[in-house]
């Protein structure tokens, strides 16, 4: 095996050992062998160029992870590299927002993921290179971000309006368990209204699966964007999504 082999299959290697503490599900049917297979069939099917079928694949395994996922770590990284395998399928598909999207959610999870290396994945994959979370502290611009700088809302800054936002799904594993928690974000709403580059501030139980759906329900969000003198400009947005111990709030 050559090292360039070797390195490129750290992802998929690493991500096996982590769902094996995931445990069964209750009719018995071992989950993390499942999962293996089906990450196994993606990562191949990213590496052949097949996009289309690794999105698919990636997606479908990001619901099933979601829905028996706990809170544990494993749970994070695992969510984690799916959601990471479902940026790279859409980054071949041409869909560069979602890839980022998604790419940025991987990173929320497990930061590290950021060291993963895509070489494997050609050159489609070529603007998640070295794309890191966006910093809550300094004033750079977010990374890659082409437009004119997002602006802190002020008195001057006509806020963005909510015209669009559906509710978190709550996940069945949380629902279970009866699980409360909170989860405080950010996220830039651009000139168009959608928001990117989400960035989560803290999160009071719940786990990785909640942070998870309260990233997913914010992508479908939609705003009248914020206005300068009377023209849109892109703004740094902050919200709490509460969850409940049956739905969220």
């Amino acid at each position: 095996m050559t090292v360039m082999t070797r390195r490129s299959s750290l992802l998929v290697l690493s991500l096996y050992l982590s769902l094996g503490i995931l445990g069964t599900n209750l009719e018995g049917q071992d989950l993390s062998q499942k999962w293996r297979a089906g990450l196994k069939k993606v990562d191949q099917e990213l590496r052949a160029g097949q996009w289309a079928a690794a999105e698919k694949g990636s997606s479908k395994l990001s619901r099933e992870i979601l829905e028996e996922a706990g809170l544990g770590e494993g749970a994070a990284y695992s969510l984690a590299v799916v959601t990471a395998f479902q940026a790279i399928a859409e980054a071949g598909l041409g869909r560069s927002d979602d890839a980022a999207w998604h790419w940025d959610v991987a990173l929320n999870l497990f930061p590290d993921l950021a060291k993963t290396d895509l070489a494997p994945y050609g050159d489609a994959v070529a603007a998640l290179k070295g794309r890191t979370l966006r910093s809550p502290d300094t004033p750079r611009l977010p990374h890659g971000w082409t437009g004119d700088p997002p602006v802190q809302a002020g008195p001057e800054i006509e806020r963005p309006k909510v015209i669009a936002n559906p509710r978190p799904r709550y996940p069945k594993a949380l629902e279970r368990m009866g699980t409360q928690g909170q989860v405080v974000v950010s996220v830039v709403i651009g000139t168009d209204g959608k928001t990117y580059y989400p960035l989560v501030h803290s999160a009071q139980d719940g786990g990785p699966a909640m942070r998870y759906v309260a990233l997913a329900t914010l992508r479908e969000w939609r705003f009248e964007p914020a206005r300068l003198e009377g023209k849109p400009v892109p703004v740094y947005y902050s919200l709490t999504v509460n969850f409940g111990t049956k739905k969220p709030d």
